[in-house]
């Protein structure tokens, strides 16, 4: 079996040191164009925002997410609000 790659070992475990200890935190899944936003102490509720869509609650176990926290691309508050606001401005340039 080969070792997992994580492209940004950093960004990874800042994500997960915040899950684990129950501190809000906002990310990215850059290959899907999905941000997620994990908010405690809600029972672990994730949730998902893509690039043209509303806000949507997902599986913390889920594809999209197990990737963006492989990919370890933190974004702010800010950043996750605005996400598909920001898109929909950048395709309409």
């Amino acid at each position: 079996m080969f070792p997992l790659a994580i492209p940004n070992l950093e960004g990874f475990d800042r994500i997960m040191d915040k899950i684990r200890r129950g501190i809000p935190c906002y990310f990215e899944n850059r290959k899907e164009g999905i941000a997620i936003k994990y908010v405690p102490p809600d029972n672990r509720e994730f949730y998902a925002k893509p690039k043209a869509g509303k806000e949507y609650r997902i599986k913390r176990r889920s594809k999209v997410v197990m990737e963006a926290y492989l990919e370890g691309y933190e974004i702010t508050a800010e950043e996750y609000d605005n996400y598909n606001l920001v898109n929909m401005n950048r395709s309409q340039t």
